[in-house]
């Protein structure tokens, strides 16, 4: 989408309020555009998630308020801990925050340089599946991260990056729990998900986009697309904060998990996995394609592997997804 076209959209989405209506004659005067071309703008804004109430004779309301991410005020709060020359980029829409950073390539960002964004349009995690991105009901975020460590040493990254911002959501309020190898839950329900892709360069030290999907307020017409048990912030935290104070909170909680894994790798940064592990000392099944192995969650080992205590003993796995079963159908 060009970018006077969101420019557009976004001036409507200023003036539209969650209690009351704005005649699309008032928009179109304010913007200096056409009525239909206002219209136009409401469609296509209702296509990205946004939910919009069109009356006739009324206008244009908003179904709940929305609350976008302020540019300025961003990077005034993560001024103090973002590294000079990092990069800083709020889009209105992108396809992938991740695919953004990986398309720079050869031309590589400073380290720590982040990009969020409002809306994705091809939002994905973990397998290459598609990850619900309603406009302004997330925060969708990638760091650009170039590490002193080869690839091998960058594998348990995702592990460490879950368990951190699962500390983070806890000292917000959130009761907040890590599912390995990347998912957060509150109360068995997803509220946030990890996709951290990794490349070698020509050094042999390796290279990583962290991409984080953090659930805030989901507009209703776009969850009944979720396939799973989801739940956002808004249900946990009064009072709510700003995108913006999340966004600052979840790009410093990032940078401070990278730094530590930097200086002390993967093991300092597990330190406390059982305490927040969704799973601990729980029956689970382990589903690596048609193979799967079923015993007690025992947390995971120093390489950020799933460990699994059954009669054949205590094992560590690196793949496959975790589903929970009665306790009373471990052998």
């Amino acid at each position: 989408m060009r970018k006077p076209a969101f420019e557009s959209k976004r001036t409507i989405l200023e003036q539209l309020s969650a209690e009351r209506f704005i005649s699309g004659t008032e928009l179109a005067e304010h913007l200096a555009i056409s009525r239909s071309a206002i219209a136009r703008h409401i469609s296509e804004l209702q296509q990205l998630g946004v939910d919009i109430y069109v009356v006739k004779g009324k206008g244009y309301k908003l179904a709940t308020s929305l609350d976008l991410i302020d540019v300025t005020k961003l990077a005034a709060l993560t001024e103090c801990y973002r590294p000079d020359g990092a990069e800083l980029h709020v889009f209105p829409l992108i396809d992938s925050t991740n695919q953004f950073w990986l398309n720079r390539q050869p031309q590589t960002p400073a380290s720590a340089s982040v990009c969020f964004a409002e809306c994705q349009s091809a939002g994905r995690g973990r397998r290459g599946r598609a990850w619900q991105s309603p406009f302004g009901g997330a925060l969708y975020c990638s760091v650009w991260w170039r590490s002193e460590h080869n690839l091998s040493e960058l594998m348990g990254l995702s592990v460490a990056i879950g368990l951190a911002l699962t500390r983070w959501l806890v000292t917000l309020g959130a009761p907040a729990q890590v599912k390995w190898p990347n998912d957060i839950y509150i109360k068995q329900q997803k509220v946030a998900g990890i996709l951290v892709e990794l490349e070698s360069g020509k050094d042999g030290k390796g290279a990583a986009v962290i991409g984080v999907g953090l659930n805030i307020k989901l507009p209703s017409s776009t969850t009944a697309a979720i396939d799973q048990p989801w739940t956002e912030l808004s249900q946990w935290l009064t009072p709510l904060p700003s995108r913006t104070e999340i966004a600052a909170g979840l790009y410093r909680t990032l940078i401070e998990c990278l730094n530590e894994f930097e200086s002390g790798g993967l093991q300092q940064c597990l330190a406390d996995w059982s305490r927040h592990d969704v799973f601990a000392d729980q029956a689970i099944r382990l589903l690596m394609g048609d193979h799967q192995v079923a015993g007690i969650c025992r947390g995971v080992d120093g390489q950020g592997a799933l460990v699994i205590e059954n009669e054949q003993g205590r094992r560590s796995y690196f793949g496959g997804e975790i589903s929970v079963r009665p306790v009373d159908a471990v052998d």
